[in-house]
């Protein structure tokens, strides 16, 4: 026979029991394969800059397709604008790390143009030669790189030829001279 104090007890427990709500995890993002291709790390890549993103100003973009380097990671270049940014790629970074993923940053459109005219100007005065920079600034996907063309005169063009593409690789740009004005680097 139960007595007043099991019974309030087992009371008590399904009063309990019956308000337990038990918190099961979120379900994973996209699982990444044994045998990864660039498109599942893509993938995988995405889900990770959507969840780092979320709840802040920063809006995180996925650029090229991830390469495999010598190390077993992967490699996958990222954009990121807004004004809370640092906290979010932070959080990306972490994430990808676990993965074995290294995210990179490779400069948005505003930042690239900064970047061309800064260079454009600082190797045009150190070599006495007259960079122009053209209108067609452009995101090569597959690489992440940007790519510009350019004209050139002067007497030192060639050396600066080759100073706009070694500053150039340093921060993923790319500067081609116009076809047709290659007799303008002399």
């Amino acid at each position: 026979m139960a007595t007043a104090a099991s019974t309030s007890r087992s009371a008590l427990l399904a009063v309990l029991a019956s308000g337990c709500v038990f918190a099961q995890p979120p379900p994973p993002g996209p699982a990444i394969p044994t045998q990864a291709t660039s498109d599942d790390i893509r993938a995988r890549a995405e889900v990770l800059a959507d969840e780092a993103e979320r709840g802040v100003a920063c809006d995180l973009a996925i650029h090229g397709e991830p390469q495999h380097d010598s190390d077993g990671r992967w490699l996958v270049a990222y954009a990121a604008a807004g004004e809370t940014c640092d906290g979010a790629v932070n959080a990306l970074r972490e994430r990808g790390a676990a993965l074995d993923i290294v995210f990179f940053r490779r400069p948005n459109a505003d930042e690239a143009v900064e970047l061309i005219n800064k260079i454009r100007r600082s190797v045009g005065g150190a070599f006495g030669c007259r960079i122009s920079i053209r209108d067609d600034l452009r995101l090569d996907e597959r690489t992440t790189w940007w790519s510009v063309s350019y004209v050139a005169s002067g007497v030192n063009c060639g050396d600066a030829a080759g100073e706009l593409n070694r500053q150039g690789r340093e921060v993923m740009i790319s500067f081609a001279p116009v076809s047709g004005a290659r007799e303008l680097l002399r």
